[in-house]
Parts: structure tokens; sequence; C-alpha cells
């Protein structure tokens, strides 16, 4: 079995544990997962025909004032430049983009991860829908399952 790549930052907050917890719905065998910092490669993404990217959905405008930068400020001027086409995605442009899902039972006010009524992803909200997280992370991997095989 190829192994999934799931990619994830930042460290230590509701990214962290959701990355985790969805490994554990999904199997964690079936997975690697990588904290993404200022040391990681995009070349690292050549092992894997599957990959992930956690990333938080929240801007940095929301964080403390404190924010230092986090490894997805290092590594996503790296994949700019990346060759993905061959990779299958969740979430990557110019990669096979699997896993959207409908913005309905959602309540919000802008998302540059919107395309019609669809998110690029899955949206998970920690603060104000965590009772939702584990029902939202199962139903996704159900719908994605197949393209990851």
């Amino acid at each position: 079995m190829n192994k999934i790549a799931l990619f994830y930052a930042p460290e230590k907050g509701s990214t962290d544990r959701v990355a985790h917890k969805f490994a554990e719905i999904a199997g964690k065998e079936r997975f690697d997962l990588t904290l993404v910092d200022e040391n990681t490669k995009a070349e690292q993404l050549d092992a894997y025909k599957h990959i992930i990217f956690a990333v938080s959905t929240v801007g940095r405008d929301s964080w403390s004032s404190d924010y230092n930068k986090v490894g997805w400020d290092f590594f996503i001027t790296k994949l700019e430049s990346y060759d993905l086409t061959l990779a299958r995605v969740a979430v990557q442009q110019g990669a096979d983009l699997v896993g959207k899902c409908s913005t309905d039972d959602y309540e919000f006010s802008d998302s540059d991860a919107v395309e019609g009524d669809m998110f690029l992803g899955l949206p998970i909200d920690e603060d104000n829908d965590d009772d939702l997280t584990e029902e939202r992370l199962t139903n996704w991997w159900e719908s994605i399952r197949s393209d990851f095989e």
C-alpha cells in the first residue's frame, strides 16, 4: 500500500489536532504525517502519489500580534514552482484536486476557498463547530477514500 502524505502546520493548535484526528479516523497506517516547517522541502513530495495539505483556515490577521512565521509561510513559496501534475492532492492548485465539499451546513461570510457552491477542501472550525469535527472528517474521508487507493 502506498502511504498518503499529510503535510500540516502550524504545530500545537487546531490544525495539528485535526491532522492527527483525521489520520486516526482514516487509519494511521495509511499516512505519513509531516509537520511543515522552514526545513521542509518540496522534493519530499516526490515519495507520494497522494497528498493532503492541512492548513489553518484562519488568516494571520486573526492571530495574536505575537505571530511568528509558521511552516506554510516557508513551504508555500517552495510549492509555487513545484510540479504536482502527477499527484492527487487535497488541496493544491495544478494537481488532480480531490476533496471538494459543499458549503451547505457552514456559516461563514467569505472564503477564498470557495468555487461555486463548493469548498476546495474540507473546512474544520474547531473554535465554533468542534462538535462537528469528527463527523465531518469521517464523511470527508469516505468521499475521498476511493481517490486515495
